[in-house]
């Protein structure tokens, strides 16, 4: 267990150095070196003006990591590689930034296989609950909100039509809260 943590600690570190290398690539427009970092160099120089314009990234912005997931193949069954999901909060210019990373090593080549990066705000301002807050942010839809009020209403009623049948207690009393509890 020791040693899976230390391996773990270590592809951490591994991937928040992959991170700073490509922030400092975007920080000085530095295309080639960029696509030294993923594993298909064609796709990075395909997104990186998108990506650039997006994002301003420098290597000195404050990033913290959100979720780490490392997963290695089973020795025997496959070809032996390791898998990386990295998800970032990146403090860019002011503003946060979610940056999802997934990255692999296996015998043929290692790097990044897809990155996307996107402001936390405009998550939040589409509804979307960003992976790097801690707390529930996402806005409800008006849709949303007259269900959860119909919700609401419904429990209120349900609770008082089985007071109701407590306190005259008919035939078969039992039943009927049964009943209206099957109406939850």
């Amino acid at each position: 267990i020791r040693q899976s943590m230390q391996n773990v600690k270590e592809k951490q570190a591994e991937t928040d150095a992959l991170l700073v290398q490509l922030m400092t690539c975007i920080q000085n427009n530095d295309v080639m070196g960029a696509a030294s970092l993923f594993y298909d160099p064609m796709q990075m120089q395909q997104i990186f003006t998108p990506i650039t314009d997006y994002w301003p990234a420098k290597s000195t912005d404050e990033f913290e990591s959100c979720s780490f997931n490392y997963n290695i193949s089973i020795p025997g069954k496959e070809q032996d590689h390791s898998d990386v999901r990295a998800v970032y909060r990146v403090n860019s210019n002011g503003e946060d930034y979610q940056v999802i990373m997934f990255t692999r090593k296996d015998a043929d080549s290692d790097g990044i296989i897809s990155f996307n990066v996107v402001r936390v705000q405009e998550l939040i301002d589409a509804g979307i609950e960003p992976e790097t807050s801690k707390f529930p942010v996402a806005k409800k839809s008006l849709g949303q909100w007259c269900f959860t009020a119909f919700g609401i209403l419904s429990y209120i009623l349900c609770l008082v039509t089985i007071v109701d049948i407590i306190r005259k207690k008919p035939k078969l009393w039992g039943l009927w809260i049964l009943c209206a509890l099957a109406f939850l």
